[in-house]
């Protein structure tokens, strides 16, 4: 392997073993060792097991936001680019549960402990989703509000790809509508129009003032 395939190799491993046992349960010996390579190579690419766990969080969103990205292209309205996002996830199931996966792991160790930089929009694709926002209502709302709205959107997003890519769901309770295209479509136009509609209402304003 050349040392770029060696890298993405690592990489690669590295999120499935991240994923499937935590930082503090996946040793590096056991990535080289699955890799298909010595614990040198994983040193001299990444330095240390904290940094490969950073690196494997960074390929993962970097990948997500490019992604993401490419699906507003053609900067759609809100309500297609947020099914589109959904079908980008069912799509690639098995890498965004490995993502969430370790996105969700709780982990004591003081050195992954990381903040979000400080005005970062939260979810991989987020800023995406906040322009499409922008472009769609202007400033009908307050900078506040959309980003309240771009969150609550990808939250519900990551949701239902989460329900829907589980095997255990799919096999005990594949029959209910929530499987079907047709409804996952009115959710997402039912469910964007609640959150634009609402920040742009009084009754915004009068939560934010209580």
């Amino acid at each position: 392997m050349s040392e770029n395939e060696t890298k993405l190799k690592i990489l690669s491993v590295a999120t499935e073993l991240f994923s499937r046992h935590g930082y503090e349960g996946a040793s590096i010996r056991e990535i080289a060792r699955e890799a298909g390579v010595n614990l040198a190579a994983v040193n001299y690419h990444f330095q240390n097991k904290l940094n490969l766990y950073y690196k494997v969080m960074d390929s993962n969103c970097e990948r997500m936001e490019k992604d993401i990205a490419e699906l507003a292209h053609d900067e759609p309205s809100v309500e297609t680019l947020t099914q589109r996002i959904f079908d980008y996830f069912i799509e690639r199931r098995h890498e965004m549960m490995n993502s969430f996966k370790i996105i969700l792991t709780e982990t004591d160790t003081p050195e992954v402990i990381e903040q979000l930089p400080e005005g970062h929009i939260g979810p991989p694709g987020g800023e995406v989703l906040l322009a499409a926002i922008e472009r769609q209502i202007g400033d009908k709302a307050t900078v506040e509000a959309k980003i309240w709205a771009t969150k609550s959107i990808f939250s519900q997003i990551t949701n239902l790809s989460l329900i829907v890519s589980s095997t255990w769901i799919r096999q005990h309770c594949g029959n209910i509508e929530l499987f079907e295209p047709t409804y996952q479509k009115k959710t997402f136009k039912h469910l964007v129009k609640s959150f634009l509609d609402h920040i742009q209402s009084e009754e915004w304003e009068k939560i934010e003032s209580v």
